[in-house]
C-alpha cells in the first residue's frame, strides 16, 4: 500500500468516525443505527436507521456540518462528501450565532450574578476559584452556540474542489469567531463572580447587593470593551 493510499484510508476512517459520533449525538446512544464506510469515489459512508424520524434527525445533524446526503432504498442514506450548499448554510448559521453572542453579554452576566448570589447566600463552603469554575461550567452549558463548535471537533475537512475549499475556509473563519465569542462570555462570567466574591467578603455592609451587582456588570463589560470596542457599554452607576 502506498503512502497516498494509507493517507486516504486514514482520512476515510476519520470521517466515518466523525459521522458516527455526530449521528449518535443527534439520536442518542440507544438508537439502532448502522454506519459503515463506503470505500471508493463518490461516497464516504452508508447509514441505515430504524425509522423515518431517526433518519431525519441524522440527516439534519450531518447536513448542518456540511455533508451531502443521498437517499438510498428504504431507510438507507449515503454520505457523499462535502456540499457547497450545506457549507454555505452552515456559514450563515454561524454568522447568526455570532451576532447573537455579540448582543447577549448582559444575559450571561445576569445568569452569573444569579448563580453566584445563590451560592453565597446559601453559605456554601469553598474557595473563590471553585465558585468561578462552578459558575463558568454552568454558563458554558447554557450557551446555545457551543454545539456548533463542539460538533466539528476531530472532523477532517479537506477537498480538491476550489468551490468547496472556499466554502470550508468561510466556515472555519466563522467557527473561529464564534469560539472566541464563547470564550468572551466565559470571561464575562469569571469576572462577574470575582467582583461579587470581593464585594461579599469586603467589610460587612460596605456594599449593598444592588451596588455589588452594578459593580460586577460594569467590571465585566469594561473588561470586554478593553479588547473589543463594539461590546455593550457598562451601565451608569
Amino acid at each position: 500500500m502506498t503512502t497516498g493510499q494509507r493517507t486516504a484510508r486514514a482520512a476515510l476512517r476519520d470521517q466515518v468516525t466523525a459521522i458516527r459520533r455526530i449521528s449518535t449525538r443527534a439520536v442518542g446512544a440507544t438508537a439502532d443505527i448502522h454506519i459503515e464506510p463506503v470505500p471508493g469515489p463518490g461516497a464516504i459512508a452508508q447509514i441505515m436507521t430504524p425509522s423515518h424520524h431517526t433518519q431525519q434527525q441524522v440527516r439534519r445533524a450531518l447536513h448542518r456540518v456540511g455533508w451531502q446526503l443521498a437517499q438510498g432504498p428504504h431507510r438507507l442514506m449515503i454520505v457523499q462528501g462535502w456540499s457547497r450548499a450545506a457549507l454555505t448554510e452552515r456559514a450563515h448559521l454561524l454568522d447568526l450565532a455570532c451576532a447573537d453572542a455579540r448582543r447577549t453579554h448582559p444575559h450571561t452576566i445576569q445568569g452569573a450574578i444569579t448563580m453566584t448570589e445563590a451560592h453565597l447566600q446559601a453559605a456554601h463552603p469553598g474557595t473563590e476559584s471553585e465558585l468561578v469554575a462552578h459558575v463558568c461550567e454552568a454558563v458554558d452549558a447554557r450557551l446555545p452556540w457551543t454545539g456548533l463548535v463542539d460538533e466539528i471537533d476531530g472532523v477532517p475537512r479537506t477537498s480538491t474542489d476550489p468551490a468547496i475549499i472556499t466554502a470550508l475556509d468561510a466556515v472555519r473563519e466563522a467557527e473561529t469567531t464564534l469560539a472566541l465569542l464563547i470564550a468572551e462570555h466565559l470571561l464575562l462570567a469569571r469576572r462577574t463572580v470575582e467582583v461579587l466574591w470581593r464585594c461579599h467578603h469586603a467589610q460587612q455592609g460596605a456594599l449593598s447587593p444592588a451596588v455589588a451587582r452594578v459593580a460586577a456588570e460594569q467590571e465585566a463589560l469594561r473588561l470586554i470593551r478593553s479588547t473589543r470596542p463594539d461590546a455593550p457599554a457598562p451601565a451608569s452607576a
